[in-house]
């Protein structure tokens, strides 16, 4: 007989947190703000947690943190940085990873304990991209989008769900969480580069060979918006299938409504994983989302519920 999932139903209170991950300053290669945030949100709620986790950050783990909870058996990898700009001279401004802003698309950046916002303005020809700002900021300031979150009765729209659904994922994982690992990874949006000291520390430490990439994923002639979150048979990088069909035979079994996900292209913090000297079982397991690395994403509410009823039923059973 199949069991249904034990379904923690998602809030408006919840949503809050949400919003609040997205006007977080964290872009790749800055993103302790982020972290630290995370950190206080954590010590702050723990006690109302199932199981009060170990945290390990700092020396030896730059801008990550790793996230123990009980004996673990699988980890859970979710990047905290999101993609932005980096003032190079005279206000002309480069991408981290792929933004994909417009003319008029309001960034801002910290800049010694300051806030500097302004408009981009993208040349006709050249296609280069600067800042429309009577400040010159300093050579190397980074930029990031202004997140203006809004929600409906099916969708969330707002800057940088990639991939503060999937830090929000974890931490609504981590009230009913018994054993795990949460780790928080960072560089993602540039390629990566955590992940390969993290996952070394895990897989010697905890002999975990197993691990879930909580991050969203993108809306396709195959993947619809509140159809449920996708488990993902492949991108650029290959799982181990029978690894995969497990997955999708426990969340079959437990009627959560997810759909399966074919790409070429595309990665994700996985790619660490499967060059690692470590092995490793792993899937990728997030929402879709619209208007990828735009000030606009967009994602349909029951795909975030869904992506939570998936990873509490594989941290369970698993």
């Amino acid at each position: 007989m199949r069991s249904k999932a034990t379904i923690k139903k998602l809030t408006a209170d919840d949503f809050k947190l949400l919003k609040t991950l997205c006007s977080i300053y964290g872009p790749s290669g800055d993103e302790t703000d982020v972290r630290d945030f995370i950190i206080k949100y954590i010590t702050t709620h723990q006690k109302h947690w199932r199981c009060k986790p170990k945290l390990f950050y700092g020396r030896g783990f730059q801008n990550t943190l790793v996230v123990v909870f009980g004996k673990p058996r699988t980890a859970v990898f979710c990047h905290m940085d999101t993609v932005g700009f980096t003032h190079r001279y005279n206000k002309q401004l480069i991408n981290i990873g792929s933004p994909q802003g417009s003319k008029n698309t309001i960034v801002w950046g910290k800049e010694n304990n300051h806030i500097l916002k302004g408009p981009l303005q993208i040349h006709s020809q050249t296609k280069k991209i600067s800042l429309q700002s009577k400040i010159l900021p300093q050579t190397g300031t980074a930029f990031v989008f202004e997140s203006k979150f809004t929600k409906t009765s099916k969708n969330i729209e707002s800057a940088y769900l990639d991939n503060r659904l999937g830090v929000f994922i974890a931490l609504k994982l981590a009230e009913t969480l018994s054993d795990g690992i949460l780790a928080f990874t960072t560089w993602e949006e540039v390629g990566g580069g955590s992940v390969s000291f993290l996952q070394n520390h895990i897989a010697k430490t905890y002999s975990i060979s197993q691990a879930l990439i909580a991050d969203v994923s993108w809306i396709s002639e195959g993947v619809k918006a509140g159809k449920g979150a996708v488990i993902s048979m492949r991108d650029r990088w290959i799982p181990r299938q029978e690894f995969v069909r497990q997955l999708i035979l426990k969340a079959e079994n437990a009627h959560i409504p997810f759909q399966r996900e074919v790409e070429a292209s595309g990665g994700s913090d996985a790619a660490e994983l499967q060059m690692a000297e470590n092995p490793w079982d792993w899937c990728f397991v997030g929402a879709p989302i619209s208007g990828v690395h735009t000030p606009k994403e967009v994602v349909h509410v029951n795909d975030i519920q869904s992506m939570l009823d998936l990873y509490q039923l594989f941290l369970k059973h698993l």
